[in-house]
């Protein structure tokens, strides 16, 4: 995928394929190894890294929204920040792990699809 990846970008910037267009030219772009290497071909950064600093960038921004917001949504997420208001250790592992979980409430839609498509 290194060598190809100039005329891949050129392909994709020019031409602005359709996903299932890119999926049948460029399988292999859907991966999570070569996902992982495409980001950082195209950032210079390492995607994961990338992941965790917005993380932790909007942790806390996350769990102040489902905070607000807590009457209005599924008795799930407040069963979700009960179980965060409980824990003693690894706060911030926690506090990181109710922030995704709390995604798909939040946005009201099924974990099921929402953790599908990150993936």
């Amino acid at each position: 995928m290194e060598l190809t990846f100039a005329l891949r970008r050129k392909e994709i910037v020019e031409a602005e394929p359709m996903v299932t267009e890119v999926m049948e030219r460029w399988p292999a772009l859907f991966n999570e190894a070569e996902i992982r290497e495409e980001f950082h071909r195209i950032t210079n950064k390492d995607l994961m890294d990338s992941f965790r600093a917005g993380l932790n960038q909007h942790t806390s921004r996350l769990l102040q929204l489902y905070r607000a917001k807590r009457t209005t949504l599924p008795a799930e997420m407040d069963q979700l920040l009960n179980r965060l208001d409980e824990e003693t250790s690894d706060i911030t592992m926690h506090r990181q792990t109710t922030a995704l979980k709390g995604l798909p409430f939040y946005l009201r839609d099924s974990h099921e699809k929402l953790f599908r498509s990150c993936l």
